[in-house]
């Protein structure tokens, strides 16, 4: 998923990463995925992850996530001024096997910088909600699932993906067991003397990883504004 603004078919080379519509809009988005030289709007294809070669320039077929671009939530500025919240998007792109064991058991994770955006459109709303989440009166969710920050996830991701380049991150959506961390069972102890402190330093090493257990259980919106 993606909550980046498109615009219309751009011509010219358009970078990598580029997102558009047809001219004439068919319900469809595109992706730039590999960069070049346009030759004329092609016949876009309408089935989802196909391509199509324009020119140099080649398109990946994408479906239309979010009707307002931007933040992980966004007021429209035109009436009745609706508020989207992408929470809800991604909780509709989630299969539903996923959610019987319950709502509860999912979790959002997404840059602590993204958790406050969120914070500080509730509290635009000026309800009771709002109050809550400024003062930290009880867990941040949206719905029955909570949201856990993670401020080393990226926030400065470009619209090609290349970190430190941009102001976009991600949020993931998944249950909160899906996520693996692998440590091995062999600990590290090394002591290191330094007399001059008049003390002695214990360091401690291991190995770990990390890994998704089910990647049909995830649900990736990429591309959030977070500047």
């Amino acid at each position: 998923m993606t909550a980046l603004a498109e615009a219309a078919y751009p011509g010219g080379t358009p970078a990598l990463g580029t997102i558009c519509h047809p001219t004439t809009p068919n319900g469809f988005v595109y992706i730039c995925s590999v960069s070049g030289a346009t030759g004329g709007e092609p016949t876009w294809p309408t089935t989802l992850g196909a391509t199509v070669v324009d020119s140099s320039c080649t398109w990946r077929c994408h479906a239309y996530d979010c009707a307002i671009a931007g933040k992980i939530a966004e007021q429209n500025s035109s009436t009745p001024y609706n508020w989207e919240f992408k929470y809800g998007n991604m909780m509709k792109k989630l299969p539903s096997k996923y959610k019987k064991v319950g709502l509860a058991n999912l979790r959002f994770f997404q840059s602590d910088q993204l958790v406050q955006d969120y914070v500080d459109a509730l509290a635009a709303r000026s309800t009771v909600l709002g109050d809550k989440a400024i003062l930290g009166q009880g867990p941040l969710q949206y719905g029955q699932v909570p949201i856990v920050p993670c401020p080393n996830m990226p926030v400065t991701m470009s619209a090609a993906g290349v970190a430190g380049a941009g102001v976009y991150g991600d949020t993931l959506l998944t249950p909160k067991m899906n996520l693996i961390i692998g440590i091995q069972r062999q600990l590290k102890i090394e002591s290191q003397r330094m007399a001059a402190d008049e003390a002695t330093y214990w360091f401690y090493s291991m190995r770990a990883d990390n890994a998704i257990e089910n990647v049909n259980a995830c649900v990736l919106m990429e591309k959030i504004i977070t500047a």
